[in-house]
């Protein structure tokens, strides 16, 4: 089942979240506005419009489906002739004969001014997001698939389950390796933390991979140091692996993964961390003890 959701804020300040959940095989489809049902339709197996009030501001939900994927969108339309828009196209134009005559000094100001609330404004989803999860969340484990990798992000895309009920969702990785120093691969599984009234609202944790995830890093660098030093037994590399993750964690997983990696191309971890770690007395020490 695919769940999308978007909030709308209107010209009085109020807060409308619209959700929407459509079955990928039934194609049943139900939208809602905070706590009310404004839409319910059945078998949509194809791409279609539907129109709904929120107060006296028309929105739209797009539905379109190309080959066996569905994409979604939702806007408010101001072109179409109602009480409401009106009034907005009025004002607008209002204000901009007005704008025509403020002077250099003055546009300048409100430049700076209308640049400093849209900051506060992006930052309030993100702040409301937190304070929500912080009274009201709940704990789940997510598996991340990756979509689409680019240069410098990766598309993704996480399902999981609360309160019985499986949701959806996608996003982007702003880097291809993530603060723990290794790379995303599909598969992965991270701490999702979720809203108990709201499970839309969540957020992956990438510094908490699960517990069957630390052992995939641990076998993941294994199998690395293995295919770049075959003279070694397995077990060796898996106590020196061993060694280095309670020497030094993930980061330590990190330099071992990396250990053929040019420090020019890749900054954190590298040939020249790995050489560090292995060469500082704790691992030393304990290597020359245990991995005979």
């Amino acid at each position: 089942m695919a769940t999308f959701n978007w909030a709308y804020d209107n010209d009085a300040g109020q807060r409308f979240v619209v959700g929407l959940f459509h079955g990928a095989n039934t194609g049943h489809l139900l939208v809602y506005c905070n706590a009310r049902i404004v839409l319910i339709d059945f078998h949509v197996l194809q791409s279609a419009n539907y129109s709904f009030f929120i107060e006296e501001e028309l929105c739209e939900i797009t539905i379109d489906r190309q080959e066996n994927t569905f994409t979604y969108n939702f806007k408010v339309n101001r072109e179409v002739d109602t009480p409401a828009n009106r009034v907005w196209k009025q004002r607008t134009r209002k204000d901009r004969r007005r704008a025509m005559w403020l002077i250099a000094a003055f546009l300048l100001t409100v430049a700076l001014a209308s640049a400093f609330f849209l900051y506060l404004d992006s930052r309030q989803p993100d702040d409301q997001q937190s304070e929500w999860l912080a009274k009201q969340g709940s704990e789940t484990i997510t598996k991340v698939f990756i979509q689409k990798q680019a240069a410098d992000s990766l598309d993704i895309k996480y399902a999981f389950t609360a309160n019985g009920q499986v949701y959806e969702n996608t996003g982007r990785v702003p880097a291809l390796a993530l603060s723990n120093g290794l790379p995303l691969v599909s598969g992965d599984e991270f701490v999702l933390r979720y809203a108990d009234s709201h499970p839309f609202i969540h957020e992956i944790d990438f510094n908490r991979p699960s517990t069957a995830q630390v052992q995939g890093y641990r076998n993941r660098v294994i199998d690395k140091h293995l295919s770049l030093h075959p003279e070694l037994s397995a077990e060796r590399v898996r106590c020196l692996v061993e060694i280095a993750f309670e020497v030094g964690g993930l980061s330590a997983l990190a330099d071992f993964y990396f250990q053929d990696a040019d420090p020019k191309t890749q900054a954190l971890h590298n040939s020249l961390s790995f050489q560090r770690l292995t060469r500082d007395v704790p691992f030393s020490q304990k290597s020359a003890q245990r991995c005979i």
